[in-house]
């Protein structure tokens, strides 16, 4: 799956999109030899969360040369991270035999 993503000021603008659906909003651009206001795009899944990492976000970076999807994430404070032991802990103890 090919994708493009359009850059205006130096920067990733709107969403990346599907080569089909690129060549058809923009006939006169050649995908092989793009010109500055545009830049191929490489989708990345995002990781699955630790258990103590929260709100997830996602932007579009340029990464060695090609913009990507990067995502980061919270770490959780140490009273967010008791209270998830306290649950496992109580969870753990309420397992059927």
């Amino acid at each position: 799956m090919n994708l493009f993503i359009r850059i205006q000021n130096g920067e990733p603008f709107e969403h990346p999109i599907l080569e089909d659906n690129f060549r058809e909003a923009f006939p006169e651009v050649d995908t092989n030899n793009l010109p500055p206001e545009f830049a191929k795009f490489i989708r990345v899944e995002p990781p699955v969360l630790g258990i103590y990492e929260k709100n997830q976000t996602v932007s579009y970076q340029l990464v060695d040369g090609v913009y990507t999807d990067v995502f980061v994430c919270e770490q959780m404070t140490d009273a967010e991270k008791a209270e998830i032991d306290a649950e496992m802990a109580e969870a753990s103890l309420n397992v059927p035999e």
